[in-house]
C-alpha cells in the first residue's frame, strides 16, 4: 500500500501540471468551457483513470492566472464500487506565467478543498490503488515532469476538509480527517515546511516538518527530514532521510513518548531507537528506553506485506512495579465482568519474546520472567516459560481466541507460602488447569470446567489464632506452641459451573489426621467445609464445618455428624466405645508422598447437602432419632453441649 499511495501523491502533482501547462498554453485563445474535455483528457491519459470535471470551470488571466475547478473526480478502478476513486469539490491552481514560458512551473497557490479519496483493498490482494498512473490512455508510460526539463515548485499548498477512506475486506474501514493542512516552499532546492491538523478514527494527530528540499521529496530521490508528530497523547519525533521510491524510505533516529494512560499505574513510556522502514517492513533496533522507572531495551520489527501487519522480535525490561490499586468496594465480584472478546481489535499479529527481571506488585513478586506474547485474528496467547516466585518456579500459558474461549495452564513449585501472607510458612505446589468460554470473565468462569490441586509440605499455620477459620484448624489439628504444625496436606478439586468441589482433602501433623469436602462458589463467593480429624492415639471423630461468606464465614462444631458417626455413647461418657470414622493416617516420616497415599486410600465423599444456616437444627434433628426416637427431647442442654465440645477436643489432644 505504501508504494501505491506514493505514487498517488505524485501523480496528483503530475495531474496539476498537467492542468497548469495546458490551461495556461491555451488561456489566450480558448473559452474556459470549450477546453473542459481536453483539460479532462489530458488529466485521464496521465493518471490512467477517467477524470471529469464535472463543476464551473474558470480562468483569471493575470501575470500569475489562477484556474479553479469545481467537482472533479476520478473514477474507481474496475471491478470496484462504483463510487468515485477521489472527489475534489474545489481544486484551485495560482501558477506564474513568464516562468512558465521559461520551462519552470511555479505554483504560488494549490488549494484542495472539500476533497474525499476512498481507498480499498480486496481478499484477493488488489486495490483500487494499483497501477496508478502507471500507464496512460493509449497504454504507454505518461510523461513524468521529473524526468523532464520542466522544473516544478509549489509556494503554498492548501488543503482543507479532505477525508481519506481505507477499508480492507472483512475489517472495519479506517477514516483520515484533515481539517486543514498545509506545505510551504519558496523554490524548487528551498526546504519544504509542513504543519497538518488531523483525525485518525477521531482520534486527534499534527505533525510539523520541516524537509531538505522540495524537488528531492517530489522526485523521491531521498531529503533530510525532521518531523514532530502527535497521536492522540502519544509524541513522536523524526530526524533522518525520507525517499519516496529508493529503498529504505525511511531511515533515522526516532523518539517516542506515551502518557500513563495507555499503561495505567506502570506510569509513562520513553523510547528511541533507530527507524529503518520501507514498503514491506519496519524495523526499530536498539532501542533504549524506560517504562515508568523500568529500563527498557530491545529490537523489533513489523512486517507490512501481509493482510495484517506483524509485529516481532524482542524486548527486555528490568523490573515493572506496580503500585497498589484504590481498594475495592464492598459490592466489586470476585470474578468481574470482564469482556474476553474483540481479538481482531488491533489488526496487528503479534509474536514477541519478553524478558523481564521483575514484575513486583505487593505481595506478589515475580523474577526472572522469560515469556512470549503471541496475538492473531484468531487467538491470543501468553506462554511463561519460566520465572521464580518467593523461593519457588512458576509457568504456564493463557489462551484466550476471538469467541472468548479462556483456557489456562498454570504450575508452581516449592513457592514459599510466606511470600503472601504472615500466618503461613511452608512450600505449596499446584497445578490449574481450566477451560471455559463467554462474552465476560464471569460467564467463562460459570460455564467452563477444569480441575485444580494443591501440595503443601512442611508447612506452619498462624502463630496467633486471630479468627474463626484459625479456631477451627486448632480444634481438628491440635495447636503445638500455638501453632498448627502441618507434616504435609493435599487438596484436589473439580471446577464446573463456577464451583470448586473437592475430591480429596486431607492433612496431617504429628498429633493427628484430618480428611475433608470442600465446595467453594466462586460466583456467590461461599464456602462449606467439613473437616474431619483422627487422633493418632485415640479414634476421637468431632468434625468442624466452615461455611457462609468468603470475607465473613462462620464456624461451627459439626455436633450432628459428630452424633451420627460415634453414636449415644459419646453423650453417656463411654469414650473408649466410640467408633470413628475409617479416616486413613499418614504413615510417619512419609511427607507429600505420604499424605497422597493416605488421601488415595480413603473413601472420596462430597460435601453431604446441608442447610449451612441450620446447624444446630439437623443436631435437634439426629439428638431426637439416637436418644428418644419416636419422641421429642429437652434440647436446652444442646448449647452447652456444642459450646463444651471444643473444650473436650482440646483436653482429648492435649492442649
Amino acid at each position: 500500500m505504501g508504494r501505491s499511495l506514493m505514487r498517488l501523491v505524485r501523480w496528483t502533482l503530475i495531474l496539476v501540471v498537467a492542468v497548469v501547462v495546458t490551461g495556461l498554453t491555451m488561456l489566450v485563445s480558448i473559452e474556459p468551457e470549450e477546453y473542459r474535455e481536453f483539460l479532462a483528457g489530458q488529466a485521464s491519459d496521465v493518471l490512467g483513470r477517467p477524470v471529469t470535471i464535472d463543476g464551473p470551470l474558470d480562468l483569471e488571466i493575470a501575470l500569475t492566472p489562477v484556474i479553479v475547478a469545481e467537482d472533479v473526480r476520478i473514477a474507481n478502478a474496475p471491478g470496484f464500487d462504483t463510487g468515485d476513486l477521489a472527489r475534489i469539490g474545489r481544486l484551485e491552481v495560482a501558477a506564474g506565467l513568464i516562468p512558465l514560458l521559461g520551462g519552470q512551473v511555479e505554483i504560488e497557490r494549490l488549494v484542495f478543498d472539500d476533497a474525499a479519496v476512498a481507498l480499498s483493498r480486496r481478499a484477493d490482494g488488489t486495490a483500487n490503488y494499483d497501477g496508478l498512473g502507471a500507464r496512460g490512455a493509449d497504454g504507454t508510460e505518461p510523461a513524468d515532469p521529473a524526468d523532464a526539463d520542466t522544473e516544478l515548485s509549489v509556494a503554498d499548498l492548501q488543503v482543507t476538509d479532505l477525508t481519506i477512506t481505507y477499508s480492507q475486506d472483512g475489517t472495519t474501514p479506517v477514516v483520515v480527517e484533515v481539517p486543514q493542512g498545509r506545505l510551504s516552499a519558496r523554490g524548487p532546492s528551498a526546504p519544504v515546511e509542513v504543519v497538518v491538523d488531523a483525525r485518525i478514527d477521531r482520534t486527534p494527530v499534527t505533525l510539523n516538518g520541516t524537509f531538505g528540499a522540495f524537488d528531492a521529496l517530489v522526485a523521491g530521490t531521498g531529503t533530510s527530514a525532521t518531523v514532530n508528530a502527535t497521536v492522540g497523547g502519544t509524541r513522536f519525533g523524526y530526524d533522518g532521510m525520507v525517499a519516496a521510491d529508493a529503498e529504505p524510505r525511511l531511515d533515522g533516529q526516532i523518539t517516542l513518548s506515551a502518557p500513563e494512560e495507555p499503561f495505567g499505574r506502570l506510569g509513562t513510556l520513553e523510547l528511541s531507537g533507530r527507524l529503518v522502514a520501507g514498503t514491506e517492513r519496519v524495523e526499530l533496533t536498539d532501542i533504549d528506553g524506560a517504562l515508568g522507572d523500568s529500563g527498557v531495551t530491545g529490537d523489533l520489527l513489523v512486517v507490512l506485506d501481509r493482510d495484517r501487519p506483524l509485529l516481532g522480535g524482542g524486548l527486555t525490561v528490568d523490573q515493572i512495579s506496580v503500585p497498589p490499586a484504590a481498594p475495592e468496594t464492598a459490592d466489586s465480584p470476585l470474578i468481574p465482568d470482564l469482556p474476553l472478546a474483540g481479538l481482531g481489535a488491533l489488526g496487528v499479529d503479534v509474536d514477541l519474546g519478553l524478558s523481564i527481571g521483575g514484575v513486583i506488585a505487593p505481595p506478589l513478586e515475580v523474577r526472572d520472567i522469560a515469556a512470549e506474547l503471541r496475538l492473531d485474528a484468531a487467538q491470543a496467547e501468553l506462554g511463561v516459560a519460566s520465572a521464580r516466585l518467593h523461593g519457588g518456579t512458576i509457568g504456564g500459558i493463557a489462551r484466550l481466541d476471538a469467541a472468548g474461549q479462556l483456557g489456562l495452564r498454570v504450575h508452581l513449585e516449592t513457592v514459599e507460602l510466606s511470600g503472601f501472607t504472615d500466618r503461613l510458612d511452608g512450600p505449596v505446589s499446584a497445578t490449574l488447569a481450566f477451560d471455559g468460554g463467554g462474552a465476560t470473565l464471569r460467564q467463562a468462569v460459570a460455564d467452563g470446567d477444569g480441575s485444580f490441586e494443591a501440595i503443601l509440605g512442611q508447612t506452619t499455620i498462624g502463630a496467633v489464632w486471630q479468627d474463626q477459620i484459625g479456631d477451627a484448624l486448632g480444634r481438628v489439628l491440635p495447636l503445638d506452641g500455638g501453632v498448627t504444625r502441618l507434616t504435609c496436606a493435599v487438596g484436589r478439586f473439580d471446577i464446573a459451573g463456577g464451583r470448586l468441589t473437592s475430591t480429596g482433602l486431607i492433612a496431617d501433623s504429628a498429633a493427628a489426621t484430618a480428611v475433608g469436602e470442600a465446595v467453594i462458589d466462586l460466583l456467590a463467593e461461599r464456602l462449606d467445609v467439613l473437616l474431619r480429624p483422627r487422633a493418632r492415639d485415640t479414634a476421637v471423630v468431632v468434625p468442624v464445618r466452615i461455611y457462609g461468606p468468603l470475607d465473613d464465614p462462620a464456624v461451627a462444631v459439626d455436633v450432628a455428624d459428630a452424633l451420627q458417626a460415634v453414636g449415644p455413647d459419646l453423650l453417656l461418657g463411654a469414650l473408649d466405645q466410640m467408633a470413628g470414622l475409617a479416616i486413613p493416617l499418614v504413615a510417619p516420616d512419609s511427607g507429600i508422598a505420604g499424605c497422597a497415599a493416605a488421601l488415595d486410600a480413603g473413601p472420596a465423599a462430597p460435601v453431604p447437602p446441608a442447610d449451612l444456616d441450620g446447624v444446630l437444627d439437623q443436631t435437634r434433628d439426629a439428638l431426637d432419632t439416637i436418644l428418644t426416637p419416636g419422641g421429642t427431647i429437652d434440647t436446652e442442654p444442646l448449647d452447652r453441649l456444642e459450646e463444651g465440645l471444643g473444650d473436650t477436643l482440646n483436653n482429648l489432644f492435649g492442649n
